[in-house]
């Protein structure tokens, strides 16, 4: 199962985004793996074009060939709604995943595990 998970990290003057993807589903739609290497690299080619008035640091570490990545972002107070989009909309395309293919992708967003169904 690939897990998604999204965290938002209080601290300094605006707070931290993380989006964590590892996992590969090994009965998932040959499909799958490209979208969601998709949505991340999208979410990294956008926060690249931020540039330094929006964002302090970027940092993209993964294991190629391991189903592992995270991407994280500090933005400036002037670019906090612009990098919060970023990660909102990547989100909500893992979470429409999740619900398309509710075996194989699981999403957490900070405050309740979806799974493809909103928290109670």
């Amino acid at each position: 199962m690939t897990e998604v998970t999204m965290n938002i990290i209080p601290g300094g003057e605006a707070p931290c985004f993380q989006l964590v993807v590892c996992g590969q589903a090994a009965d998932a739609p040959s499909s799958l793996p490209a979208a969601e290497s998709t949505l991340m690299q999208a979410l990294c080619c956008r926060l690249a074009q931020a540039g330094a008035a929006f964002l302090q640091d970027l940092a993209v570490d993964g294991v190629p060939g391991r189903g592992w990545c995270a991407v994280t972002a500090q933005p400036t107070v002037q670019g906090l709604q612009y990098v919060h989009g970023a990660f909102e909309l990547a989100a909500l395309g893992f979470t429409l995943l999740a619900r398309q293919y509710p075996g194989c992708v699981s999403v957490q967003l900070g405050d309740g595990d979806f799974n493809g169904q909103p928290a109670a």
